[in-house]
């Protein structure tokens, strides 16, 4: 089964770090194979340096996965004349979302010129009010509420077992005792708007969010529904 690899990004204020969250899926899985906050004090550009660090890691552990699940099919050997190189069918894999909000703009920028990613892989997402959404996989730019994203997050958590697993890590537990408290308020101007408690943040709920949303949204044909 064709694996889809996205990573996720919340770029920090200077006073919050910055989050990054590496999500594969496989079929109607989502893994988590990474999370992790970056340390405090990063100028922009070693942000952006950093995040595309690890995209190429990703990339790399992508490909040896595949030459994995190629010798698990029979000991099917490449033929290095007619199939594509390892590391740039990889390539076609890994998709980074970056919240391009605030002071995520000139991060998304630092990762499109000095990364190398792979043209329409790298996506910056405004992530608004409301609930309304406008995210096509392979866009240079998007938009997302954050509402959708939450509501996205919850449906992927809320089955039995959950659809979206996390790794055994000290990170991932206070992930997911974030994701527990965050709280669903009701505006000044009747609109409800997701959030941390109070004293806590959100920053790697919304990294692992965009980690998650290509295959979460829906895809309407034909007067059904599936999931991407």
């Amino acid at each position: 089964m064709e694996r889809r690899v996205v990573i996720g990004c919340d770029i920090g204020k200077k006073q919050d770090p910055s989050c990054v969250v590496v999500t594969e899926q496989v079929g109607e899985k989502f893994i988590t194979h990474d999370l992790g906050r970056l340390p405090l004090g990063l100028d922009y550009g070693e942000v952006a340096r950093r995040i595309g660090a690890t995209y190429h890691r990703t990339v790399a552990l992508v490909a040896a996965a595949n030459k994995k699940d190629d010798y698990r099919a029979g000991g099917y050997m490449r033929d290095a004349g007619m199939d594509p190189d390892p590391t740039i069918e990889a390539e076609g894999q890994v998709w980074v979302l970056v919240d391009s909000g605030g002071v995520g703009e000139p991060v998304v920028d630092g990762i499109r010129e000095r990364a190398g990613i792979l043209e329409g892989h790298l996506c910056g997402v405004q992530i608004t009010g409301g609930t309304s959404h406008n995210f096509r996989l392979g866009a240079k730019d998007a938009t997302v509420s954050k509402q959708y994203l939450v509501s996205q997050l919850k449906r992927l958590t809320g089955f039995d077992p959950p659809l979206l697993q996390l790794p055994r890590s000290k990170e991932a537990k206070a992930l997911a005792a974030e994701l527990a408290e965050f709280e669903m308020n009701i505006t000044d101007t009747a609109h409800p708007q997701w959030g941390a408690a109070q004293g806590k943040h959100d920053d790697m709920i919304m990294a692992l969010a965009l980690s998650t949303l290509p295959g979460a949204m829906p895809v309407y044909f034909t007067g059904n529904i599936r999931y991407a």
